[in-house]
């Protein structure tokens, strides 16, 4: 389980949450509320007062190679440092997003944010995190691609992983059966 405890964020606001295995939460709010920043600070990138655990031990107690390997944040921008997808994880399950024939073999600079977007998320499922944390994953994306992003979420979910998404879509939480969060 994941949670914070009063944690600040940059914006000054303080929150409180906890997540358990196997379950879904959707942060919503207008922008500038906040969303981005908490995932941030729940990814331990950020400094912040407040208590984050994971599992019950205090994350300042956890290594930060460690964490990152149980914690694993997608930005809404995601950046790449290797030409192609593939070439990041040749394991990772491109086809679990819909991203299936040449294109995670493509130029990352030929792909449309919609893809890179699935491709960070199949990046960050190959790691097999125990808490997943994703900044508007289907913001991007058309409404198929958006359902092959929310059966996976659920698949997820069922397997044990912690989701914790941002979302500007008010029927999301509705279509993954998530708890919702709103950020005044």
């Amino acid at each position: 389980m994941i949670a914070a405890d009063e944690v600040r964020i940059a914006t000054g606001r303080v929150v409180s949450l906890a997540v358990a295995r196997g379950e879904g939460l959707v942060l919503a709010g207008a922008s500038g509320a906040g969303k981005s920043l908490l995932l941030r600070r729940l990814a331990d990138l950020d400094p912040g007062a407040g208590r984050l655990t994971l599992d019950g031990r205090d994350c300042a107690a956890i290594s930060a190679p460690d964490y990152r390997r149980r914690v694993a944040l997608v930005p809404a921008e995601p950046a790449f440092w290797r030409p192609s997808l593939r070439d990041h994880a040749p394991d990772a399950d491109f086809e679990a997003v819909g991203l299936d024939g040449a294109r995670p073999a493509a130029p990352v600079t030929s792909l449309s944010s919609g893809e890179r977007m699935r491709g960070a998320i199949a990046l960050a499922v190959a790691r097999n995190p125990q808490v997943l944390l994703l900044d508007e994953p289907t913001g991007p994306l058309d409404p198929r691609a958006t359902g092959v992003i929310e059966a996976l979420l659920l698949r997820l979910t069922a397997a044990g992983t912690a989701v914790i998404l941002t979302s500007h879509d008010p029927e999301q939480p509705r279509r993954l059966g998530f708890r919702l969060l709103s950020l005044p």
